[in-house]
């Protein structure tokens, strides 16, 4: 990972991204499908309606608040079984 990270990752270079609160994953997946999106660069994150730059704070809040809404998602929408069943292939195919 830190080969990786020193290899392709820029700290000079961040994306910034702008999400609202109240539509998490909707305004991240937006963010990532933009076309100057690069998943080389850092993130940056701020929050809509919010001051402050991200020192870490704010990236680290949406992470965990986007993980939490997207189990949600998957629970609500009962692709919990294909998760299950893509990380078997994975776990597979990683073996």
């Amino acid at each position: 990972m830190k080969e990786h990270k020193a290899q392709c990752i820029s700290d000079e270079e961040t994306n910034d991204i702008i999400v609202r609160r109240s539509r998490i994953l909707q305004t991240a997946f937006v963010a990532i499908q933009a076309k100057s999106f690069n998943c080389c660069k850092q993130l940056s994150v701020k929050f809509s309606g919010e001051k402050g730059s991200d020192a870490g704070g704010p990236r680290r809040e949406f992470f965990r608040s986007f993980n939490v809404l997207f189990i949600i998602f998957i629970l609500k929408f009962g692709l919990l079984t294909h998760l299950f069943a893509v990380l078997k292939l994975n776990a597979l195919i990683i073996v």
